[in-house]
């Protein structure tokens, strides 16, 4: 699956967490995610995001719609597990940025496996989606959207020794997390809409 996204790193005072009919013009057709600074945290070696916003565009079979021009750059999806709705009253989500050399991609992938193992084995987890960028020259390698109950349950496995050991260095890389309390929908098509929750909830056979 691919998709496009586009990174803001600042956002027009009038713009909020949720979008109307009036504003669906304005704003791009896809899933918002808007950083929330009112969750405080040990990021430890992590960075506060430096975005603002985080638009993500429909998904799509096929490698098509990315225009750096225009901000929006293709990511393809090489992870995903999902045991709970984005629907959840309360659940936040934490989207880390990661940024490396496409060289180093191998040994962060198996890094991300083992932390991630430890991981959805924890209370209040409820899912994850791991993007890489198309473009191999880019320097924002990867982008993580982590699904949790709570800040509370993040914090208990983020903050955690096993944790801090799966995640310990072995390559160069700059992370940064941004806290997102609710998915906003900035469309109101209900068939487009739909379209986007179904990569979000687990898949059934």
């Amino acid at each position: 699956m691919y998709v496009t996204i586009r990174f803001t790193e600042e956002i027009q005072a009038d713009r909020t967490s949720t979008a109307g009919p009036a504003d669906a013009d304005r704003l791009p057709r896809g899933l918002l995610f808007l950083r929330d600074d009112s969750f405080e945290f040990d990021r430890g070696k992590y960075g506060s995001s430096r975005y603002v916003a985080i638009e993500i565009g429909a998904p799509g079979k096929t490698a098509e719609g990315a225009d750096p021009t225009a901000g929006r750059h293709l990511y393809r999806q090489v992870r995903r597990v999902c045991i709970g709705s984005p629907a959840n009253s309360g659940s936040i989500f934490f989207i880390t940025t990661c940024e490396m050399e496409e060289r180093e991609s191998e040994r962060f992938l198996k890094q991300f496996d083992g932390a991630s193992t430890f991981l959805k084995a924890r209370s209040g987890f409820l899912g994850f989606r791991l993007l890489k960028n198309c473009d191999a020259a880019a320097p924002l390698r990867f982008i993580n959207i982590a699904h949790w109950l709570s800040m509370a349950t993040f914090e208990a496995a983020f903050s955690s020794a096993t944790f801090k050991t799966r995640i310990a260095g072995g390559f160069d890389h700059r992370s940064e997390i941004m806290v997102s309390r609710k998915l906003a929908r900035t469309v109101q098509d209900r068939a487009f809409v739909s379209r986007l929750r179904r990569t979000f909830e687990l898949e059934t056979n």
